[in-house]
C-alpha cells in the first residue's frame, strides 16, 4: 500500500509528541480528558490538580503563537479556570514543553 503523504499532520501526533515529552520529564498527563460540558486534548497534572489545559489543532502553517483563539470551545474551556496553551504545529511543540515545565516547576 502507498503512503500518501498528508497536507498535514494529525492532531493526534502532536498530542503524542506533547504526551512522550511530558512523560520523560516525568510530568503526569492525560489525552482526551472529558469533564461535563467539554473534553480537553491534553491536561498537565500536579497534585492531584489541574494545573494546565492545551488545545491541539494541526496547521498547515506555524502560526508562532500559543494563545488560543476566542471561539466558543475556548470560552468553554476557560469556565473551568485553568490556563489554557494553543499549539497548532509540531514546531510549536518545545515552547509547549517549556512551559509545562514552568507550570509544574520541573
Amino acid at each position: 500500500m502507498d503512503y500518501i503523504v498528508p497536507k498535514r499532520l494529525p492532531e493526534a501526533n502532536i498530542q503524542a509528541e506533547i504526551y512522550h515529552q511530558c512523560r520523560l520529564l516525568g510530568i503526569n498527563c492525560i489525552l482526551e480528558y472529558k469533564v461535563p460540558r467539554s473534553r480537553f486534548d491534553i491536561c498537565i497534572i500536579k497534585d492531584d490538580k489541574i494545573v494546565l489545559i492545551i488545545e491541539t489543532k494541526s496547521h498547515k502553517i506555524n502560526h508562532q503563537t500559543l494563545v488560543p483563539p476566542i471561539n466558543k470551545q475556548m470560552k468553554k474551556y476557560q469556565w473551568w479556570k485553568v490556563p489554557i496553551l494553543y499549539c497548532g504545529h509540531m514546531e510549536q511543540v518545545q515552547e509547549v514543553i517549556d512551559k509545562i515545565k514552568k507550570a509544574t516547576g520541573v
